[in-house]
């Protein structure tokens, strides 16, 4: 639909291309899903053994990025513990600079390890893409990652739930693997849809990394301004218009506070005062 300006001047040049995509997709906004405690010890669990996109995931639940800025990290954008996050041509915002944590900064060594090309979570085949271009050789594979990951992570949760005789938990972990089943075995398109959108509402997406990463830095007392430019998200209002301040140091240490807080969640037994998250 035409805006009023681009209907009454001649000479007006949308911005929109084909193949402009959007830096963040609208639908996520609209979802609620976040991992519960449990989850988060089986995603970590499972991230284990998965090279690269384990580091990935990890990375993202840390950072609190969105998947795009953190698989298409390059080692030219470290300097020491600090990230400089690109950014791109009509992005609202990012967090633009953030100085990572220690935990963060042991997966990005972790990594150093590989140096395949620029990047620090590569591909695995820089034929993973078809066209070069700006991120040719990033990490792309996020399907075939997942698909890994998902079935670690379910074996993971299924284990705690035979250890605690969690009948709640062995449920949910059946309903989840028989829709990942159904969704094999379908072979109608329409159906096989319908299928992946049940799963959806169940299951956790990458995304949802960052909307729990977000719940965990509230938990972690961070105040929510500060854990929203940790985010890159605008400051709307007279604050986001005449606070130019950086908040490079609050924003490093509302990561610290966030990983501090998934360290305690990933070893319950030591702190002994960790609150689950409400599914």
């Amino acid at each position: 639909m035409m805006s009023k300006h681009s209907a009454g001047h001649d000479d007006y040049n949308s911005p929109m291309r084909p193949g402009l995509a959007r830096i963040e997709n609208p639908s996520e906004h609209d979802r609620e899903r976040i991992l519960t405690d449990d989850e988060v010890r089986a995603l970590w669990k499972a991230c284990e053994g998965q090279g690269t996109f384990g580091n990935f995931c990890k990375m993202l639940l840390l950072t609190a990025q969105r998947r795009t800025k953190v698989s298409t990290m390059k080692w030219d954008d470290l300097s020491d513990d600090t990230w400089t996050i690109a950014t791109e041509t009509r992005e609202k915002g990012n967090a633009k600079r953030l100085k990572l944590p220690k935990a963060a900064l042991v997966i990005i060594e972790a990594q150093r390890e590989l140096l395949l090309n620029d990047f620090v979570f590569p591909a695995a085949t820089v034929a993973e893409r078809d066209k070069p271009g700006q991120y040719f050789g990033s990490l792309t594979a996020f399907s075939q990652g997942k698909a890994a990951l998902d079935k670690r992570m379910l074996e993971e949760l299924h284990s705690v739930a035979v250890q605690r005789n969690d009948k709640s938990m062995l449920a949910f972990v059946a309903k989840i693997r028989a829709l990942f089943a159904d969704i094999a075995a379908e072979k109608d398109d329409k159906a096989k849809k319908k299928l992946k959108a049940e799963l959806k509402r169940h299951w956790w997406i990458l995304h949802d990394l960052r909307r729990t990463a977000r719940s965990l830095m509230s938990r972690a007392k961070v105040r929510p301004d500060l854990a929203e430019r940790v985010l890159g998200h605008v400051i709307k209002g007279v604050e986001g218009i005449y606070d130019r301040h950086t908040y490079d140091n609050e924003r490093a240490q509302a990561l610290v506070a966030l990983s501090m807080l998934i360290a305690r969640i990933l070893e319950p037994r030591r702190s002994g005062n960790v609150v689950p998250i409400s599914r």
